[in-house]
């Protein structure tokens, strides 16, 4: 009986061991779950996170982007402006350019020395001087006053002003 008893409790006690190594295990794998729920979270979080990132980096460069396009087409309209107003420019200064030519060309038989001299003899019966017409002024040193000085009529041949109307007649 005894070998009957000892049996027994064998037989208990390996039930007990079962019944603990049972509940040992049940909590092993409830801690085992607890982790890789928590792994799975951390992971799930992770994700979150470089989601997050994801979706800063692209809505930071997509506005960059805008804001870079909108700087470039901004610099192409005052590149066509300034372009319009250069070939406005240069419109007008072709004209310009045109018009000074034709007043040069009108001006031209003006600056002609002997068509003017023509005209100063024929509309305004000019003519050169000769020894009567020249008056000589001498500076009285007391009073400094310029007097008139007539100069006798003398017949230099050698004279400048001779020479100059013997140039012109």
């Amino acid at each position: 009986m005894e070998a009957l008893r000892e049996y027994e409790r064998e037989t208990y006690l390996k039930k007990d061991n079962i019944s603990e190594f049972s509940e040992k295990t049940e909590e092993l794998a409830v801690r085992q779950r607890q982790r890789n729920l928590s792994k799975k979270e951390k992971l799930k979080k992770h994700r979150e996170k470089q989601a997050k990132k994801r979706f800063v980096f692209l809505s930071s460069s997509i506005i960059l982007s805008a804001v870079l396009i909108i700087l470039l087409v901004v610099g192409y309209t005052d590149m066509v402006k300034i372009n319009s107003d250069l070939i406005i420019l240069e419109a007008a200064n072709k004209d310009l350019a045109q018009e000074k030519n034709s007043l040069e060309f009108k001006l031209e038989p003006y600056l002609n020395k002997s068509r003017i001299e023509n005209l100063a003899k024929e509309k305004l019966h000019m003519i050169y001087p000769t020894n009567d017409h020249i008056v000589k002024l001498k500076e009285d040193s007391d009073n400094s006053n310029l007097m008139v000085e007539k100069e006798e009529k003398t017949n230099n041949k050698d004279s400048i002003m001779n020479l100059i109307s013997k140039f012109f007649n």
